[in-house]
């Protein structure tokens, strides 16, 4: 996987690292693969990978989906957390309605419809 971290991405960037990749299968499946092998230490708590592009992302029920570059914000944030994974069942779903209520200001309504896919994904889609 080659990516691109910055110091002025760091500095600017609530996630630290923030690893940025033009075009990956998965942004999931990569941490996953990192994580569980000798690059586990080059991702700290709150890092996180985005793609600009994905070309096996996976949804529930197994479904999958590509992603043209700039096409969508696909990003995987490392947790690592002091309480035991069972207890953060809902985070996800709060993650979606963070994005949401953050993007909800910034967008125009008369020109796009914003909504929220269960159970984290935000849309943005034309009105007319």
């Amino acid at each position: 996987m080659s990516c691109t971290t910055s110091a002025a991405d760091s500095a600017t960037s609530a996630f630290s690292p923030l690893r940025v990749v033009p075009m990956t299968g998965s942004t999931q499946d990569d941490l996953r693969a990192d994580l569980t092998g000798a690059k586990a230490d080059h991702w700290p708590h709150f890092s996180a990978l985005h793609a600009l592009g994905q070309s096996a992302g996976r949804g529930r029920s197994g479904n999958t989906w590509t992603t043209p570059a700039t096409g969508a914000l696909t990003v995987s944030v490392v947790l690592r957390p002091l309480v035991p994974v069972d207890a953060l069942a809902w985070l996800p779903l709060l993650a979606g309605l963070a994005v949401h209520d953050a993007l909800a200001p910034r967008i125009d309504p008369r020109r796009w419809r914003l909504s929220t896919k269960w159970p984290n994904d935000v849309v943005a889609l034309p009105t007319a």
